[in-house]
């Protein structure tokens, strides 16, 4: 009897162990979930109060892509996102449309150097930006007033000898600090010099929490002076975006 009791106490002791190394195991779990969680809801409130620089809350966004010879020209590419911006905006419903070669807060432009014209630094001394593409009404569809300066005019979307730009606000003070930056001239790239004809308000266009230094200084040209097959559509309801997919999808395929 006494060996029997004492192999139940030593059972038991190991038991207690084995069942404490448990608990010990599942409250570490308990606490490792318990930060992630705090963590994840602490990234979705930060990213639900951030601010992408314009309203989002019932703007739709499409991508195209033009395919085809009748294509190759970039007076006819430019012809047909003109064309599509106006006739966007004449639908039921659509508070206005505009094309851009980027999605605000979704993705970035390509990567330029920026220097002001007569600037005697090479291009690895230059400032890098952010360029993105665009036609008329960029801006204005997206709720936002210049700080400065005008809009592109249509006739400028499909000229390639148009050099014109929108500087971002932080770009502009990086290149012309000592001065207005309106009306001045700054080399894009390898590119020609550019007259800038407006300052705008800087926008978010990398997802939040991805966005580098560049992301931040932005330069707007239009559409001719990249004229990318693929663009995108921006499209701000007045009530559900969603209602207005299928009259979209119909006016860029007519």
């Amino acid at each position: 009897d006494l060996r029997d009791s004492g192999r139940s106490a030593s059972q038991s002791r190991g038991q207690n162990r084995v069942r404490s190394a448990l608990v010990i195991g599942e409250i570490a779990l308990a606490l490792v979930l318990l930060v992630g969680a705090s963590l994840m809801v602490q990234s979705f409130m930060r990213l639900q109060a951030a601010d992408p620089g314009f309203n989002s809350d019932r703007l739709l966004t499409m991508r195209i892509t033009l395919a085809g010879d009748q294509y190759d020209a970039i007076s006819a590419r430019a012809q047909y996102f003109h064309t599509v911006s106006q006739r966007l905006s004449a639908l039921p419903g659509v508070e206005a449309a505009a094309v851009t070669g980027a999605i605000p807060a979704d993705d970035g432009g390509c990567t330029v150097a920026g220097l002001p014209a007569g600037d005697a630094r090479t291009q690895d001394d230059a400032i890098t930006a952010t360029q993105v593409p665009a036609g008329v009404g960029l801006f204005s569809t997206l709720g936002i007033d210049l700080i400065a300066g005008r809009d592109f005019r249509p006739n400028e979307l499909g000229d390639t000898l148009a050099r014109v730009a929108i500087l971002g606000e932080r770009l502009a003070s990086k290149l012309f600090p000592g001065g207005d930056a309106l009306n001045r001239e700054v080399r894009i790239g390898a590119q020609h010099a550019f007259t800038v004809i407006g300052i705008a308000p800087d926008l978010q266009y990398e997802e939040f929490g991805e966005e580098l230094e560049q992301d931040r200084l932005q330069v707007t040209v239009p559409y001719a002076q990249t004229a990318s097959r693929a663009m995108a559509v921006l499209v701000p309801a007045r009530a559900n975006p969603a209602q207005l997919q299928t009259a979209v999808k119909d006016e860029l395929r007519a």
